[in-house]
């Protein structure tokens, strides 16, 4: 396996090259200046460009979506663009409303394996994955809570923190 390169394009767009694959993450290619609007009073205003046009960028061999109802993940460039994509991978519902024969919609917790030619294969491997701890109790007592600082136009949430224990 390679060493892979990451290309960091803007917001939520990453390019990943990979033994020979070309991956793209949330494709978001439209320029500055657009107001994207979510409902609900919410919203976010684009201020750069991709660091790379889509033309450097495109064809891709595979775009991670992770969803396509808001143009913050996939705005109109990007939504343009996934024809050229020669897998598309997302939700199930989003799979459904951008209904092409490239998407493939998977659901929660669900895999899929993806192969090209010449290639080594884009899977998951479950013998290889780490065991994921079994966490049956939370002992509040040594839970803490901490406030996330706010940042100008960003959501400032609570999150709880504390240790789990095993029983």
């Amino acid at each position: 396996m390679s060493r892979p390169r990451l290309t960091h394009l803007g917001g939520p767009t990453t390019l990943i090259e990979l033994d020979g694959w070309k991956i793209l993450t949330d494709p978001t290619f439209d320029p500055p200046g657009r107001l994207y609007r979510f409902g609900w009073g919410t919203s976010s205003h684009k201020i750069a460009g991709p660091a790379e046009p889509p033309d450097d960028v495109f064809p891709v061999d595979l775009v991670l979506l992770s969803h396509d109802h808001h143009a913050d993940n996939l705005d109109d460039s990007g939504r343009a663009l996934l024809g050229q994509a020669a897998t598309v991978v997302t939700t199930v519902p989003g799979a459904r409303r951008l209904g092409s024969s490239n998407v493939r919609g998977l659901a929660d917790w669900e895999s899929t394996t993806v192969t090209a030619p010449g290639r080594p294969p884009l899977d998951h491997h479950r013998d290889t994955r780490p065991a994921r701890p079994q966490v049956q109790q939370t002992d509040r007592r040594e839970s803490r809570r901490f406030r996330a600082a706010p940042r100008r136009g960003r959501h400032c949430g609570t999150v709880d923190v504390g240790r789990q224990r095993a029983l």
